[in-house]
């Protein structure tokens, strides 16, 4: 059986590899004119951040597989997460499918997601950029304000309460915000297409400032070694993306998303792998 801690280190390396990829693309392009171009054309479809998306798509089938076999052999977890662990194997095939088969026109998910003309109309920009809007919004709220204000406020589900136990084992650790917040972290800073775009500027400085206050009262989990490495690798990241901002507008979004996204299967190996556990 796998064991937690086996898990938190092997999603805190696949974090730093892809922190690592990020970071030196983005210097390399801001500090070299011969390669200036880097971190736009790694971003591009086929390149290494939709290689990376692709693969974590894969990943989060894989784990999403075994835990529904394991679990349902052992007669772990009942049938409501049996059926929730069935429906992410699905997204994740649906996701993996629709990455690498999906366009005509070899454009990614994420391209035509976030494909449109430009327009200065706030209804025409929302609605051109509502999936986007709808997944940063998903994963601000549930997996970095809604457990940041549980800690705030010493909430701590019940247990041996049939769905107090469904939301504490659900509840995502500090390592998945820390990968969650790498990902809202990675945007243009300064140069936004629309005063809209900075209410996703506005909710990261809300984020982050939890997070310190947190931190600061120690109302947190005890941190531990990739704890305290992820935040310091979060630290350096947010100085990194705020001096590359033109170039994060210019390059897209894919890199944001391979942050996201590893938030996403880490937190589905770490609640599934309790699941297996009991």
């Amino acid at each position: 059986m796998i064991q937690r801690n086996n898990v938190t280190s092997f999603f805190a390396y696949l974090f730093f590899c892809l922190f690592v990829l990020v970071l030196l693309s983005l210097l390399v392009s801001c500090f070299s004119s011969t390669f200036s171009q880097l971190f736009v054309l790694l971003n591009q479809e086929g390149r290494i951040f939709d290689l990376c998306l692709r693969f974590l798509y894969f990943l989060g089938f894989l784990i999403c597989l075994y835990a529904l076999i394991i679990s349902s052999w052992y007669r772990n977890g009942g049938y409501l997460m049996h059926f929730l662990m069935l429906i992410l194997c699905i997204m994740f095939v649906f996701l993996f499918v629709f990455g690498v088969f999906g366009s005509q026109n070899q454009d990614s998910l994420l391209d035509s997601v976030l494909a449109g003309p430009q327009s200065h109309y706030l209804i025409e920009v929302f609605w051109r950029d509502l999936n986007e809007v709808l997944i940063l919004g998903f994963f601000y709220v549930f997996f970095i304000f809604f457990p940041l204000a549980c800690y705030w406020l010493n909430l701590c589900p019940n247990p041996n309460h049939p769905l107090g136990l469904i939301l504490s084992r659900l509840r995502p650790s500090l390592n998945v915000i820390i990968y969650t917040l790498m990902g809202c972290a990675l945007q243009s800073y300064f140069h936004k297409e629309h005063w809209f775009f900075y209410l996703d500027l506005i909710a990261l400085g809300c984020a982050l400032t939890m997070l310190l206050y947190l931190l600061k009262h120690q109302r947190l989990e005890r941190l531990g070694f990739f704890e305290i490495c992820n935040l310091g690798f979060l630290g350096v990241g947010i100085c990194v993306f705020a001096l590359s901002s033109q170039l994060i507008h210019e390059a897209g979004f894919l890199a944001r998303y391979d942050f996201l996204m590893l938030a996403w299967v880490a937190w589905c190996a770490e609640w599934m792998l309790g699941v297996m556990k009991k």
